[in-house]
């Protein structure tokens, strides 16, 4: 499992950016699924425990209270600068 993920974190994918997601887009991440997650179409995707919609300012809170690690701060600040400020992040 660990070779697999090696090239993910090579490419950039951090626990922030995993939380950040399961955050953002209302999941649970040990739940049944009608699809897997990278099939995830929106807000009225069928996976999505809730409609409501999160600003990168809530999502950022929730994934604080989880993590509470000050040096993932950076990696929270990146991630979601990078979702307000420009159209895609890396």
């Amino acid at each position: 499992m660990l070779n697999l993920l090696k090239p993910l974190k090579a490419a950039g994918l951090t626990g922030v950016k995993v939380m950040w997601t399961f955050f953002e887009r209302r999941i649970q991440p040990l739940m049944a699924r009608a699809h897997a997650m990278y099939r995830y179409t929106g807000v009225g995707d069928p996976t999505r425990m809730s409609p409501e919609v999160l600003t990168p300012g809530e999502v950022r809170a929730r994934v604080w209270a989880v993590i509470k690690r000050p040096e993932d701060n950076q990696d929270l600040d990146r991630h979601e600068s990078c979702l307000l400020y420009t159209s895609r992040c890396v």
